[in-house]
């Protein structure tokens, strides 16, 4: 909605994503590899140790938002090695049997641009971020002639509780899920 009737994202936002997007690139070669060791695909010596590399800067991330992740030039090289490496590709296609962000493949194949430091994401890019959303985002905006307020709830069940109080004086509610979803994996319940 803010890219059709908002006029997209100003810059300040896109800076915010910058981080966001490049904790979704290191996620996912980590759950990637986290897969490898799940179903026991073994990496060839010479990657030992560059995942391990990559582990150690993973863990080393910083988790608070305002904190800016930066990726070196060579550990973004070692990410695509890694990335690109056939046991990581083998377990890749086994990708719904595990919780794996939707766009992993996507932000990997991008690798090297957003390591880059004065990457910039495009709309794209941040229609493909994933983050966890908390409390109500609303987003207002006009569609022939008629005014729209359309309000984002966080998914996570712990933030259910909290729709109750979008529901007053509602014409309408639309749910928005992804098609691709259907045979994956809860990343908050590993059982479902």
């Amino acid at each position: 909605m803010k890219v059709l009737h908002l006029n997209g994202f100003s810059k300040d936002e896109k800076a915010i994503f910058v981080n966001r997007i490049r904790r979704n690139l290191i996620e996912s070669l980590g759950q990637l590899l986290e897969a490898c060791q799940k179903y026991r695909i073994v990496h060839e010596s010479i990657l030992q140790d560059q995942v391990h590399r990559f582990m150690k800067f993973r863990a080393e991330t910083p988790e608070e938002e305002e904190t800016e992740i930066v990726v070196p030039k060579d550990i973004a090289m070692i990410m695509n090695r890694i990335w690109l490496s056939a046991p990581v590709q083998m377990v890749y296609k086994r990708r719904w049997t595990y919780a794996l962000l939707d766009s992993a493949k996507y932000f990997l194949d991008a690798l090297e641009k957003i390591a880059d430091p004065h990457y910039e994401p495009s709309v794209q890019d941040i229609l493909q971020c994933r983050f966890r959303t908390t409390g109500t985002q609303e987003i207002l905006f006009s569609y022939n002639k008629m005014e729209f307020k359309m309000v984002d709830v966080g998914g996570q069940r712990s933030e259910r509780r909290k729709w109750i109080h979008c529901f007053d004086n509602v014409n309408m509610v639309l749910f928005v899920v992804a098609l691709t979803d259907y045979d994956q994996k809860d990343p908050e319940d590993d059982s479902q």
